[in-house]
């Protein structure tokens, strides 16, 4: 599915008139579904930490605190740029030069403790501030750092460049499609005051069902 199959889906099921086109467009609910679609997509990719938008990322330690000046720029260790991250996910950073996890995150509280108290000898943590990445302590230089994260593009070109909203008719989602468009279709029945409680239920109920299957979770003893 692309942007225009998605919104021509949406008011075939309502019942206003199918356009050809979206982009350009001058039909008022066409714009509005527009709308309302890449208002849906930014809200579920912040909704979820969605395995399709699940990325590794990486950087080579240096002997300071600092370690990343600016997480939504910069050179990983195989030297490719690195312009996609929205957040890291918890749990997953690790030295695997030194085969060790680093800490959770921790406060800005803490880590100005930290500082003050000079802490040497405990696992690394870390904290996010003014996106740049700090290390607690300090840890050697050169280690290779490895973690996830969570990419803030929700939808691609056709060739696969991930973007932050639909601009083109021909731009597919990374997010799935039919939840993209069953969002889209409760949402704009709402905006026109129309009777929504079913193509909502249907949305929560497929929201649930896909992050199951997404995320399968491990048996418990």
């Amino acid at each position: 599915m692309s942007l225009l199959t998605i919104i021509q889906d949406a008011c075939a099921e309502v019942g206003v008139s199918t356009p050809s086109s979206v982009i350009g467009s001058t039909d008022g609910n066409v714009v509005q579904m527009l709308a309302i679609l890449n208002r849906e997509g930014k809200w579920l990719a912040r909704a979820h930490d969605w395995q399709v938008m699940r990325k590794e990322g990486s950087f080579t330690s240096a002997a300071v605190n600092q370690q990343v000046a600016n997480l939504l720029s910069f050179t990983d260790t195989s030297s490719a740029s690195v312009t996609d991250l929205d957040h890291i996910i918890a749990k997953t950073m690790w030295d695997r030069t030194a085969s060790e996890q680093i800490g959770e995150p921790i406060t800005a509280a803490r880590y100005q403790g930290d500082l003050a108290n000079v802490t040497t000898g405990v696992r690394y943590r870390y904290v996010i501030r003014g996106n740049a990445l700090f290390f607690s302590p300090a840890p050697p230089a050169s280690h290779s750092i490895y973690f996830e994260y969570i990419k803030k593009h929700w939808c691609s070109t056709s060739g696969g460049t991930g973007k932050v909203a639909f601009t083109l008719d021909a731009d597919i989602g990374i997010l799935d499609e039919d939840l993209l468009t069953q969002g889209l279709l409760w949402r704009f029945l709402k905006a026109k005051g129309l009777d929504y409680a079913e193509e909502f239920r249907r949305y929560e109920h497929l929201i649930s069902a896909i992050t199951g299957q997404q995320s399968p979770a491990p048996d418990l003893s």
